[in-house]
C-alpha cells in the first residue's frame, strides 16, 4: 500500500467518524497501514494521548475547604447529559510535598511560605485526556456543567467557564494540589488505544511480544506493510484477554509557576549581571501503566495497548527565575545554584 493510499484511508476515516462518542469496532481487523492510521486517528479523536501532561493553565481546581472530609462525587454533564463521574474520598487526601530535592527554604522563611500557600483539589488528576477533551468541547460551544455532590446533596453547581475562572484564581494564588487518587466512570471515561508508532508508509514496529497479526515494517519487495508474523518477530502463542505489560515513571515536568519575590541579582561569571525573581515552582511526575487488551482472546488478532496514569508525585521548589534584565542599585546578590533548574 502506498503513502497516498494510506492518506486517502485516513481522510475517509475522519469523514466517517460520528459527531460524538467513540468510533465503532475498535477491535476490528484492518489490513496493512490502515490499522496504524485507524488507531492513531481514534486516539486523536478521543483527545490525544491518555497520559500526555496538560498545560499548566488547563488544570481544573476546587477549594477543598468548602467540601466535607469524606466521600464526594463530581458529575460532569455535557450538553445536559451525564458524561463522567469522578469519585473521591477527601479523608484520604494528603498534604502536598513542599520541598523539591534540588533546593528549599529553611526555618522561619519556610514556615511563612507554608502558611501563606493554600491547597486545592485538582480534578481529573489521573485523566489528562479528559481535561483536554472538556476544554476542547467548551471551546466548540458545548454546554458543560459540573456538580459536586455528597450523597443526595448537591454542594456546588458550576458551568465549565466558572470552574475555569475559579481554577485560574487559585493557580494565581500559588495554590498547591493535595495528593489524592480519584476514580472516573461513565461513557466518557473510555481510554483511547495508544497510537501505533509508524515507519515508512505508515507501517509499524515489531517486538517478540507483538501479535503476529500486528502491522510490521515496510517491505520493499512486497511493496506494502508486513505483518509481524511475516516479518518473523512476534509471539505465536495465545494472548491473555488483558495483561499489564509495563509501568514506569515519567520525567519531572512543571505544573505551575507563581512569582513570590523578591528580586535578586545573579552574579554570572561570563555574562552581565542579571535580575532574577523568586518563584514557587511545582513539579510533577506520573506513573504510567501500559495494558495490552485482546478482545478476541485467546487469539492475538486485534490486540491493542492502552496507557493509564495510576499514580503521581508533586514537589515544590522555591528558586529564582532569570528575568534577563540588568541589575539595579541595591539588588542583593544570589548564587547561580539558586536559579530554577
Amino acid at each position: 500500500m502506498t503513502r497516498s493510499r494510506c492518506s486517502l484511508f485516513f481522510i475517509l476515516l475522519l469523514c466517517a467518524l460520528p459527531a460524538t462518542g467513540i468510533p465503532a469496532s475498535l477491535d476490528a481487523e484492518a489490513p496493512g497501514c490502515a490499522l496504524a492510521e485507524r488507531e492513531a486517528a481514534t486516539a486523536r479523536f478521543l483527545g490525544g494521548s491518555a497520559v500526555e501532561p496538560i498545560p499548566a493553565e488547563s488544570s481544573l481546581f476546587v477549594d477543598p475547604s468548602i467540601l466535607p472530609q469524606g466521600p464526594i462525587k463530581i458529575h460532569y454533564l455535557v450538553d445536559g447529559a451525564p458524561y463522567v463521574v469522578e469519585s473521591a474520598d477527601l479523608a484520604a487526601a494528603r498534604a502536598p510535598q513542599r520541598d523539591h530535592p534540588l533546593a528549599g527554604l529553611e526555618g522561619d522563611t519556610k514556615a511563612a511560605f507554608d502558611l501563606a500557600v493554600p491547597t486545592v483539589l485538582e480534578l481529573l488528576t489521573l485523566r489528562p485526556d479528559l481535561v483536554r477533551r472538556l476544554h476542547r468541547m467548551d471551546g466548540e460551544g458545548t454546554p458543560i456543567e459540573i456538580e459536586i455532590r455528597t450523597g443526595d446533596l448537591t454542594l456546588e453547581r458550576l458551568t465549565f467557564d466558572e470552574l475555569r475562572t475559579t481554577s485560574t484564581s487559585l493557580r494565581d494564588q500559588g495554590a498547591l494540589a493535595v495528593y489524592l487518587l480519584t476514580e472516573v466512570d461513565g461513557q466518557g471515561a473510555v481510554r483511547p488505544p495508544m497510537p501505533r508508532r509508524t515507519t515508512k508508509n505508515g507501517c509499524g514496529f515489531c517486538s517478540p511480544t507483538s501479535s503476529c497479526d500486528d502491522v510490521g515494517p515496510y517491505d520493499d519487495g512486497k511493496g506494502d506493510c508486513t505483518t509481524c508474523g511475516e516479518y518473523g518477530e512476534c509471539d505465536p502463542g495465545g494472548c491473555d484477554c488483558s495483561k499489564v505489560i509495563n509501568d514506569y515513571w515519567t520525567d519531572w515536568f512543571v505544573t505551575n509557576i507563581t512569582y513570590v519575590g523578591p528580586y535578586g541579582c545573579v552574579d554570572y561569571s561570563f555574562v552581565p549581571d542579571s535580575r532574577a525573581l523568586r518563584a514557587q515552582v511545582t513539579y510533577r511526575r506520573n506513573r504510567i501503566q501500559v495494558t495490552r487488551t485482546c478482545p478476541n482472546c485467546p487469539s492475538c488478532a486485534g490486540c491493542y495497548n492502552t496507557q493509564a496514569v495510576i499514580d503521581f508525585q508533586t514537589q515544590t521548589l522555591y528558586c529564582y527565575i532569570d528575568q534577563f534584565q540588568s541589575c539595579l542599585p541595591g539588588d542583593f546578590t544570589i548564587g547561580t545554584w539558586e536559579l530554577c533548574p
